[in-house]
């Protein structure tokens, strides 16, 4: 700054205070000759996306909500699986005593994540194929990725609205916490690249196990034709009761709510941490 400005700063508060006004100075207002403004400062800027505090508080009700919504859920698939299951089995046993099979099947490939499905058409004519049952269930790495996104939307965006009460209420008190505050933030900076890495992990996952259910699907839809041309129309309908609605191996409504209620709320808490600078 220039030597004398903390003495001219002096001078004018003294001068304010004295009841100095607009046209007491000795000095012009401006300085030197009429500056020339090229560009001129807009009289209002247009808000982009967020357009009040309000839009900022209502994407976080939705995030935790959604959040909320999977942790519901969660137990009551795994409830209803396990109700789906021994179903199943009761229904495979029964099926086992009345008609004897080609050949032996057990209950571990029966009931095998990948669901499995009979290699081909039964040689004898009204031979009934060995039960394919679908696995109405997530694969192991698609509920990591789900349970873990969702922890770490409700933590990172629980920490950091901890973080800023903390440094409002440091700002009201005059408190110094720079230094904490400072690797506070750091801490932050990190879960907030953990949950964009976890959330890439869910969307991998999603794609992989759609590829995955399609080429499956296909695959029981040619198997079920040959049975069609083979051991007649009502043995295939009777596989696919077992293997799902048309024969597709498909994941219910409810994995697909809960699903879409991680995928939102994870997606919501970074866009969340990236309006605060956070990525940057």
């Amino acid at each position: 700054m220039e030597p004398h400005y903390t003495h001219d700063l002096e001078d004018w508060i003294n001068a304010v205070t004295s009841g100095t006004g607009a046209n007491g100075w000795a000095t012009p207002m401006i300085a030197g000759t009429q500056p020339n403004q090229t560009v001129t400062a807009p009289l209002k800027t247009p808000p982009a996306l967020v357009k009040s505090m309000g839009v900022i508080i209502g994407a976080i009700a939705v995030c935790l909500l959604c959040a909320l919504l999977a942790m519901c859920g969660a137990p009551i698939l795994l409830i209803a699986g396990w109700v789906r299951e021994r179903r199943a089995s009761r229904r495979v046993s029964h099926d086992s005593a009345s008609t004897e099979p080609a050949e032996p099947t057990d209950s571990t490939s029966m009931f095998s994540t990948d669901a499995t499905t009979p290699t081909g058409p039964s040689t004898q004519p009204n031979a009934a194929r060995p039960i394919a049952i679908t696995d109405h269930r997530f694969p192991v790495g698609m509920r990591v990725a789900l349970a873990l996104n969702t922890l770490l939307a409700v933590g990172t965006t629980g920490v950091f609205l901890a973080y800023l009460v903390t440094v409002i209420i440091d700002a009201i008190s005059l408190t110094d916490n720079s230094a904490v505050l400072a690797k506070n933030w750091h801490a932050i900076v990190m879960l907030t690249w953990l949950n964009l890495v976890a959330f890439a992990w869910l969307l991998a996952e999603i794609i992989v196990d759609a590829c995955r259910r399609h080429a499956r699907n296909r695959a029981i839809a040619s198997i079920d034709d040959d049975a069609d041309m083979n051991n007649g129309h009502d043995a295939a309908a009777g596989s696919r009761c077992d293997i799902g609605k048309d024969g597709k191996a498909c994941i219910g409504s409810g994995h697909v709510i809960v699903a879409t209620c991680v995928v939102v709320s994870a997606a919501l808490s970074l866009a969340l941490l990236a309006f605060w600078g956070l990525f940057c």
